[in-house]
């Protein structure tokens, strides 16, 4: 719940073009730390840090809340919240609009409406996708399916819930690519749901992110990049955005374009989750630099080692540096996570665009083991 409210605060503070915000998993790394304020804004990059707690019971709730600035240590703003749990999102809405006033930014008209704007009328709902969400980011099978059932529900007790429809769209997308779901039942589903996000929230990153990572796993690359850009250009600080947006590229045929979209979202995300440094080790290896291709993904599967891209990919660079026993290591090990996978499976979960590349893939594969 705090973790939701956290990043609930952060996108509002995002969407404002005075602010360059880190995002969540970054900051959360400190979460439930005794630290210095000043340690922790150097190791992020920030100037200002906010900190706050969270206390629940059944029907109510307490925010507490202060903004200090990280060089001179002075409290800027602090407040406490008391209120029932109906009125969850207000509190969300009133920290940041605060938190925007103390900082003295100059705001639009458009990215005022937009601070405005409710993820969902149902608390229930909000509770239903955070717990997906929560799902969602382990990658494995049960995981996703767990997810899935989460959103599902969030969407049943409010239908104009247009995060919960994208997020839906992103695990018939990962059904698709991992789990051996019929591609053309799961890439259409996905679609579907991602296309019903957009036409929701039109304004909302979070449903062009979706819609562009649904249309990269279709290998339509241009809709991706459209979708991806159009996410950034709603708010330039949703680091989320430039990976998908340097996958399409890498995808399609222009890995060098990627190097620095990749590089942004780390700035913007400095603790930065498994698939940012896959994107940059996939964007390395389709550059025929094997060694940081290596670097990057041996990163990838450190934050997260049930990622599967990460080892078909590690594997084949190992190949492509000629490096065997290494190779027939990581082969070894997606045997291990993934007994079912099947090099023939790489043209499903990859949506590699080229004939030759793809060739070469397998071929590197298939003389690790696989």
């Amino acid at each position: 719940f705090s973790n939701g409210i956290t990043v609930d605060i952060t996108t509002a503070l995002s969407n404002h073009s005075g602010l360059f915000v880190i995002d969540h998993p970054s900051a959360a790394s400190f979460k439930g730390q005794d630290v210095d304020v000043n340690r922790a804004a150097g190791a992020l990059g920030a100037h200002y840090v906010l900190q706050g707690s969270v206390r629940r019971t059944a029907s109510k709730l307490r925010v507490n809340a202060q903004l200090i600035d990280a060089r001179t240590g002075v409290h800027l703003w602090a407040e406490r919240y008391d209120r029932e749990m109906q009125d969850v999102l207000e509190v969300q809405d009133e920290i940041a609009a605060r938190i925007v006033a103390a900082l003295e930014v100059k705001l639009t008209e458009e990215e005022k409406q937009r601070t405005a704007r409710r993820y969902t009328v149902s608390i229930d709902a909000y509770d239903a996708f955070l717990r997906g969400q929560d799902h969602y980011v382990r990658y494995t099978h049960e995981d996703n399916l767990q997810a899935q059932a989460d959103y599902q529900r969030a969407i049943d007790l409010d239908p104009d819930f247009a995060r919960a429809y994208s997020a839906l769209a992103l695990t018939y997308s990962m059904d698709q690519r991992f789990w051996h779901a019929d591609p053309s039942v799961a890439r259409q589903r996905a679609l579907t749901l991602a296309n019903q996000a957009v036409a929701l929230d039109a304004a909302s990153p979070q449903t062009f992110w979706a819609l562009g990572h649904v249309h990269l796993q279709r290998r339509e690359f241009a809709q991706a990049v459209d979708a991806a850009q159009h996410a950034i250009h709603l708010n330039p600080n949703f680091a989320d955005s430039y990976i998908v947006l340097a996958s399409s590229l890498t995808y399609q045929g222009d890995a060098a374009a990627a190097l620095p979209l990749v590089r942004k979202a780390m700035r913007l995300n400095p603790r930065y989750p498994a698939p940012y440094a896959l994107a940059l080790g996939r964007a390395y290896y389709f550059l025929d630099r094997y060694e940081d291709a290596a670097a990057a993904l041996r990163d990838a599967i450190e934050r997260n080692a049930s990622l599967l891209s990460s080892y078909v990919y590690l594997t084949a660079a190992w190949s492509g540096l000629g490096k065997t026993d290494d190779a027939a290591w990581t082969a070894a090990q997606l045997r291990m996570l993934a007994p079912e996978f099947e090099v023939s499976d790489v043209n499903e979960m990859l949506p590699i665009d080229s004939t030759a590349r793809l060739t070469t893939m397998v071929d590197r594969l298939h003389r690790a083991g696989l």
